[in-house]
C-alpha cells in the first residue's frame, strides 16, 4: 500500500512558530480514523527539548472527517508533536492507540493549523 503524503502547516502557538517556523511540515501518514491521523514526519521536530519525530492530527470542527483523505483535501486540524518512544511499532492500530494514549497524558495543549494531502 503506498503511504499518503501531507503537510502540516501551524499558526498557533507562537512559540512554536518562533522557534520551527510555520511549516509546511512533510511526512507520511502511518495511521489514521475518522477523527485523528499519525503523521511519520520525513524530518523530525525539535521542539521544548523533545525530539517529535510524530504529529498526532485531530479535527478542529464539527462534521469534518479524515475517513475519506484525497489529494488536495485540506482540513483545519489540532496538532499534537509525538517523540518516537511513545508510540510502538507494532502494527497500525498500536500506533494509533499509543498516540492517542500519549496526547491524553501530555496536557501542554495543541498547535493549531491544517493538514493537506499532498500526493
Amino acid at each position: 500500500m503506498k503511504m499518503l503524503v501531507v503537510e502540516v502547516s501551524v499558526s498557533d502557538p507562537w512559540d512554536w512558530v518562533t522557534e520551527n517556523g510555520s511549516g509546511p511540515f512533510v511526512g507520511e501518514v502511518v495511521a489514521n480514523d475518522t477523527n485523528h491521523v499519525l503523521v511519520r514526519l520525513k524530518s523530525p521536530i525539535q521542539f521544548a527539548d523533545v525530539e517529535n519525530v510524530f504529529v498526532l492530527s485531530s479535527t478542529r470542527h464539527a462534521g469534518d472527517s479524515y475517513s475519506n483523505l484525497k489529494t488536495g483535501l485540506s482540513l483545519p486540524s489540532n496538532f499534537l508533536p509525538v517523540p518516537e518512544s511513545a508510540i510502538s511499532t507494532q502494527g497500525v492500530e498500536a500506533m494509533l492507540r499509543d498516540a492517542l494514549t500519549f496526547a491524553e497524558a501530555w496536557r501542554r495543549g495543541f498547535l493549531v493549523g491544517a493538514l493537506e494531502v499532498v500526493a
